[in-house]
């Protein structure tokens, strides 16, 4: 366990660099506040059809049967 720690930690924790012109190239965008709606009724069932049955719950615990 602690040589796949020490592998992942090598590989992930690796130095960089930034380049400060290429970020002070980038365009601020204004976020999109149509996210924040709520699902119609309808892209609620198109999304609960979409669901696999069989699989294992999400982080609600609850699956899809349901």
């Amino acid at each position: 366990m602690n040589r796949f720690a020490q592998h992942f930690d090598q590989l992930l924790n690796v130095p960089g660099t930034v380049d400060q012109e290429a970020l002070s190239s980038l365009t601020d965008m204004p976020p999109d506040v149509s996210l924040d709606d709520l699902p119609s009724f309808d892209e609620l069932l198109d999304a609960i059809a979409a669901t696999k049955e069989n699989k294992a719950p999400g982080e609600c615990g609850i699956p899809a049967e349901v």
